[in-house]
């Protein structure tokens, strides 16, 4: 089981960015780690054509940086967080933080969602999304309009029986323990028409039966770590929508998921059940990753 008792989070200057340093410093002081900031120095550079301009300009624009990480490490020292390290990178802004991240080694990456819905960027592959595809560790994206002061004490796991999303489960088991919250767990049976009958309808309703198992399965194995389980449900219809209407109708204050495969696949970019809840979700969203070498093992179970 890794374990490197760091978190990075990227620091920008927006609003988004702003939220997700408050709830990495939060989340460093309650899990006991240390906190790197980072701010990407984005290139292409567009300074002043001349050659004097170019580097007068590239010099503000990395002091400009420098000061922005200096004001952020005071704020999340505010909130309790340890930070040990603070850098301005050069480049993409999500290959400069995956790269990090796999040279350095960390337990979460922290990163603000500017906005909500499926724009055009987001559709073609923008910061978070990017970095959730080749993250080497769970990411936890903290949308823009969450109010940051709120402790709500819920939390929802979605489990199916992948290892993606047995990963997720034993994230979710940590994070409830370290931030004392009630854990929900979730599973979705894909749906059939009303009208189904036949092998279609038995089809179902096996699904149903299985995920049940699944769920109750997890709710022991949270309850073996000490984690209070006040809910245990399998929902039915589209994963993604079945999901975000539960996140809607309760209020969760984090939901955690795993991602399966690698990079950004077809079916990433046009909408997997991650990609959707990254996009549209109001709570955070913790994205277990394929490449996240922590593992949480069950009990009396290797």
């Amino acid at each position: 089981m890794a374990y490197f008792g760091r978190i990075l989070v990227a620091v920008d200057g927006s609003e988004a960015a702003g939220k997700a340093l408050v709830r990495a410093a939060q989340s460093a002081r309650a899990l006991g780690m240390r906190l790197h900031l980072v701010s990407v120095a984005e290139m292409p550079f567009i300074p002043d054509i001349s050659v004097g301009g170019i580097l007068g300009d590239m010099g503000a624009y990395q002091e400009g940086l420098e000061e922005m990480l200096a004001e952020a490490a005071a704020e999340a020292a505010e909130h309790g967080a340890e930070v040990e390290d603070s850098v301005v990178l050069q480049g993409s802004p999500a290959e400069a933080i995956v790269d990090r991240a796999e040279r350095v080694g960390y337990d979460y990456i922290v990163l603000g969602r500017r906005g909500k819905g499926l724009p055009m960027r987001f559709r073609l592959g923008s910061t978070t999304h990017k970095v959730v595809a080749y993250a080497p560790c769970a990411v936890v994206v903290v949308p823009r309009e969450e109010d940051t002061r709120s402790n709500l004490r819920r939390m929802l796991v979605a489990t199916d029986g992948s290892e993606a999303a047995e990963k997720a489960v034993g994230r979710a088991i940590q994070l409830a323990r370290a931030f004392d919250k009630e854990l929900h767990l979730l599973a979705v049976a894909q749906g059939v028409p009303d009208a189904a009958r036949g092998a279609m309808r038995a089809a179902y309703e096996q699904q149903r039966e299985m995920l049940a198992r699944l769920v109750e399965r997890d709710v022991k194995w949270a309850e073996s770590e000490g984690v209070e389980v006040v809910d245990g449900r399998v929902l039915e219809g589209n994963p993604a929508d079945a999901l975000l209407w539960d996140i809607e109708e309760v209020g969760y204050d984090f939901a955690v998921l795993g991602r399966r495969g690698g990079g950004l696949s077809s079916r990433f970019r046009l909408g997997s059940t991650t990609h959707k809840l990254i996009s549209y979700a109001p709570c955070k969203i913790v994205v277990v990753t394929p490449k996240d070498p922590w593992r949480l093992e069950r009990r009396g179970e290797g």
